[in-house]
């Protein structure tokens, strides 16, 4: 088959879409628009007193709906973190240098306490608090996730836009409590 008619085969983005649409439909996800998120977004980094981050709200922008769904632990494996490959960045080591970021690769070297003491700050010690928050039974705002990050095609992960470090507390939680219930808010595009 030549190129030409491999691409009048390949379904249009908004026919992908639409389907998209009709799917989450018919499993009861509700949509949200990209500008709710972006605001919800905005609106939790000014209580943090921060400002939001650029690149945050361009990839929120890129998508236009977003749905409001319920992550499980399941969900948790599909997972990819971040990793910066400098090695003075704790996601250097949590991720073994950038080569394993599944999420809960990255849970388990956390638990390990597998970074340095000398690393510039990550936020470490906020998500131990997060962790003790789980246990007691707080839950945390809603995390913004994307199948599709700034438009690469699916790859079966999980990308995440805003929430790593509550995520990261969620997948210690879930692996150091695997009876537990998790259920955790998110905004997936």
């Amino acid at each position: 088959m030549e190129l030409r008619e491999v691409t009048k085969v390949l379904p249009t983005q908004q026919l992908r879409e639409r389907y998209s649409d009709l799917t989450h439909r018919l499993t009861g996800e509700k949509p949200v628009t990209s500008s709710q998120v972006r605001d919800f977004y905005t609106n939790l980094e000014r209580q943090n007193e921060t400002d939001p981050d650029p690149a945050a709200l361009e990839a929120i922008e890129f998508h236009r709906s977003f749905y409001d769904i319920n992550l499980n632990p399941q969900d948790l494996a599909r997972i990819e973190c971040y990793s910066d490959l400098s090695p003075n960045h704790p996601s250097y080591y949590l991720t073994d240098g950038g080569k394993d970021k599944s999420l809960l690769h990255v849970a388990k070297r956390f638990i390990e306490n597998d970074v340095p003491n000398n690393m510039e700050p990550w936020k470490l010690e906020n998500v131990r608090d997060m962790i003790k928050q789980l246990k007691a039974g707080q839950s945390f705002p809603a995390i913004i996730l994307s199948e599709r990050p700034k438009g690469m095609r699916p790859d079966g992960k999980i990308h995440v836009i805003d929430g790593v470090h509550r995520l990261l507390a969620l997948a210690v939680h879930q692996l150091q409590n695997p009876d537990s219930s998790m259920s955790q808010s998110a905004y997936i595009a």
